[in-house]
């Protein structure tokens, strides 16, 4: 799988690829940090983020001031004379698979719908009116009876703000025909009082005869989006005035899990990706995507509710709070870096909270988290939110399992189903409001920056919180993990590179940090290790890595989640270098340069002897 590897190095390219690949545990990828990383140069990777994909809207949206939301109910705006609406067909997962069998149509929420003129008797793509389809699929026009025009569907929810309340852009695009755009259109060139009412029902392409698709899978951009509406309408809820950047969903039918070229189709797994554009070391452009998979009978994630919003749950964390993830392949039997922890957690669990409204002739269960694959998408991975456990002889709770993470945040939102350690019922806008609270953390973010936060934002409920994290093995005195003991049961060839959490440097001492594969290699617990510096005055420092065991040193320096600084070496010799930080807490993020491979051996341990001056 495409993974981000955080080398340090002169930043050389002028597209700065940043992609996070999915792994098994909960079929969903992690969302990029904005540090320097090379790796990407010499990709073969034809995929272009920043092409194709809907043009500009080119005239006024004639409700946007009444759709607030995706799932408003507004109706057709009053004296509409040209009037619809838009479904799709929805495939439930009601049993072990899709169930194609019980098929619904199902409301088009929020999408942008065009008028387009005739010429020639035929649809041009000249816009003469736009509008947004309502929390019913309902659409309208207020057009000239006499005026020709065609009606088209853009897979598109979108939302300009100028009216006042939120805005956003989600679309829908084919990545492996150059991130063209999906539409509806009704191919219809009549006048409205010809065609006064035009109805689109965008058809699954599922053959029951045929125990496969046959026809075009038209539905599945309006199924992703509604997914996506699921999602937008609980950050609404805690934000209304929410102004989102542009998020892509490249989908196709020919997205597999084969690891190589997206513009083949080769995307390897469901993830999230931001790539910058760079100017020199300047930020001038941003594109976010959602990769999903359309691979019949092998893997597709059209209908996979939770892994839609299981991205869209990265989306939130980039665009409204802050990732430190590294991203990469991950398990629920996995003992994660605890940034990786985290984030996967955090999107699992939303995944199970913005779906707890959803019909339960869609869903067999909200709580269970459900990803099909196989022959007729017939099979499911699952687990349980709030029950899942480990069966494995190694399983161990903690901030590094991502099972332990979306556990707690479900179980404070989900009430008490007689457990006794929950004894919470928090509502999406406050574990929302504490993670957005979390942007500008002095830590590194984990399970220990966000629930330091919701009992700082929650102090009544401070012990009830303590309480339930403790069935998780956590103890969280601060944003630090300050005080954690070792997990009982927790098995590790050296427990001095598990805790504490993070070590601290202080200067004209030295600290001994050492980065170990015990766990795995690359994105797992104690491969990197942090190390918190509280600078006594804003100058320029010196700061030293020295290998004590043929280590490749490198360093990365983080002041409230922006880098700083850092270096590498790539051979086992001295790293040192000056940097200016100003006063007050700094982490620096310390590991080997092999170490953070994907395929470095396990249980190798490198330390190094880290001084400031």
């Amino acid at each position: 799988m495409i993974i981000l590897k955080r080398y340090l190095a002169p930043i050389l390219l002028f597209a700065l690829l940043l992609l996070q690949a999915c792994g098994g545990g909960g079929g969903g990828g992690g969302s990029a940090p904005i540090v320097p990383s090379v790796g990407n140069s010499a990709s073969t990777d034809k995929h272009d983020p920043f092409s194709g994909g809907f043009t500009s809207i080119q005239t006024t949206i004639n409700n946007e001031s009444s759709v607030t939301s995706c799932d408003s109910l507004v109706g057709p705006p009053a004296g509409s004379t040209l009037t619809g609406k838009v479904t799709f067909q929805r495939v439930p997962l009601l049993g072990v698979g899709l169930s194609y069998g019980a098929a619904t149509s199902a409301p088009a929420r929020g999408v942008v719908v065009e008028a387009v003129s005739v010429a020639a008797g035929s649809c041009s793509n000249t816009v003469v009116a736009t509008t947004l389809s309502d929390g019913d699929g309902d659409y309208g026009f207020l057009l000239p009876l006499t005026q020709a025009v065609c009606v088209r569907a853009r897979a598109q929810m979108y939302r300009s703000g100028l009216t006042g309340g939120g805005s956003w852009d989600f679309q829908v695009s084919d990545n492996s025909r150059s991130n063209s755009p999906y539409y509806l259109l009704d191919n219809n060139p009549a006048t409205v009082a010809d065609a006064p009412i035009r109805d689109f029902d965008a058809g699954s392409g599922w053959s029951v005869a045929n125990n496969r698709y046959t026809g075009t899978r038209s539905a599945a951009p309006f199924a992703i989006l509604d997914s996506n509406c699921h999602a937008l309408a609980n950050v609404l809820t805690a934000d209304s005035g929410v102004s989102l950047p542009t998020l892509n969903y490249r989908w196709s039918k020919n997205n597999n899990e084969a690891d190589g070229d997206a513009s083949d189709g080769d995307v390897g797994g469901a993830y999230f990706s931001v790539t910058n554009k760079l100017s020199g070391s300047t930020v001038i452009d941003q594109a976010i995507e959602i990769f999903l998979l359309g691979d019949d009978g092998f893997d597709t994630d059209e209908y996979d509710q939770h892994v839609i919003t299981h991205e869209f749950g990265h989306y939130l964390s980039f665009a409204e709070s802050r990732s430190d993830s590294f991203g990469g392949s991950h398990s629920l039997e996995d003992k994660l870096d605890m940034t990786v922890a985290f984030d996967e957690g955090w999107g699992d669990a939303f995944s199970g909270i913005v779906l707890k409204g959803v019909d339960s002739s869609q869903l067999l269960s909200t709580e269970v988290y459900q990803d099909t694959y196989g022959f007729a998408q017939q099979g499911a991975f699952k687990f349980s939110l709030e029950n899942y456990s480990d069966s494995s002889s190694t399983d161990v709770d903690g901030w590094f399992d991502e099972s332990s993470v979306f556990k707690i945040i479900y179980d404070l939102f989900d009430p008490d189903e007689g457990s006794g350690f929950d004894r919470l019922n928090f509502n999406f806008s406050q574990l929302y409001s504490s993670l957005v609270a979390i942007k500008n953390t002095k830590a590194m973010v984990s399970i220990y920056s966000y629930i330091d936060r919701l009992k700082t934002d929650n102090a009544g409920d401070a012990a009830a919180i303590d309480t339930l994290i403790a069935n998780e093995s956590l103890v969280v005195n601060d944003k630090y993990g300050t005080s954690q003991p070792l997990p009982t049961g927790l098995v590790a060839n050296n427990n001095d590179d598990v805790t504490p959490v993070y070590k601290t440097a202080t200067v004209g001492a030295n600290t001994s940090v050492c980065s170990n594969t015990q766990f795995g290699a690359f994105n797992k617990l104690s491969v990197a290790r942090y190390v918190k510096f509280n600078a006594p005055s804003s100058r320029s420092y010196t700061l030293s890595l020295s290998p004590t065991n043929n280590g490749k040193p490198v360093i990365e320096v983080y002041k409230s989640g922006s880098y700083i600084g850092g270096g590498e070496r790539s051979t086992p010799s001295v790293l040192s270098f000056t940097l200016t930080m100003s006063s007050g807490e700094h982490v620096f993020a310390i590991y080997d340069g092999d170490n953070i491979l994907d395929d470095a051996q396990s249980n190798v341990r490198k330390c190094f002897t880290l001084r400031v001056n």
